[in-house]
């Protein structure tokens, strides 16, 4: 499993990585809110995503309200990591969807065990997108092709039409 960690502090970005990488995952690392939504353009791998609050281009909450909009990434598990200890900030992700929050400094435990929680609370997008491919014969090619006509008709920005 591919799991996104967004964090611009190399030492937490090391230690979280290290802790996964020794849990058999593998890390797709960004730095910034715009790195993050780069990698997951790029890639179709990512199971979940650990996201700090304070990044260096936006607020983690952008990059979290990018995934919940996201048609092919929205049921994406996030697991926030951060220092704040701000209830605003909770609440505000907690109206994004976000259940699952580590405090720094990181705990091993405590990171594995928020991470499975996200992970088990609900079907992956991979897993419903692989089911709807195989539902109806697409291959992933296909499959973006719809969902981007689905988002451009959503909009009316398919065929002319305007809401």
């Amino acid at each position: 499993m591919s799991i996104l960690v967004v964090e611009d502090n190399a030492i937490a970005a090391r230690v979280i990585s290290g802790i996964l990488h020794k849990n058999g995952f593998d890390v797709i690392a960004a730095g910034t809110v715009q790195a993050g939504i780069e990698q997951l353009q790029r890639e179709d791998t990512v199971t979940a995503a650990i996201v700090d609050i304070v990044l260096p281009d936006q607020e983690g909450f952008e990059l979290v309200d990018w995934i919940r909009s996201s048609l092919r990434w929205s049921y994406l598990p996030v697991v926030i990591c951060s220092a704040s200890r701000d209830p605003g900030k909770v609440g505000k992700l907690a109206g994004l969807g976000c259940r699952h929050y580590v405090l720094k400094p990181i705990s091993e435990s405590e990171i594995l065990g928020k991470l499975k929680t996200a992970l088990d609370s609900g079907p992956l997008l991979t897993e419903l997108r692989a089911a709807a491919m195989n539902r109806l014969g697409l291959d992933i090619k296909a499959y973006q092709d719809i969902a981007n006509l689905y988002l451009a008709h959503a909009h009316g920005t398919h065929s002319g039409h305007r809401r």
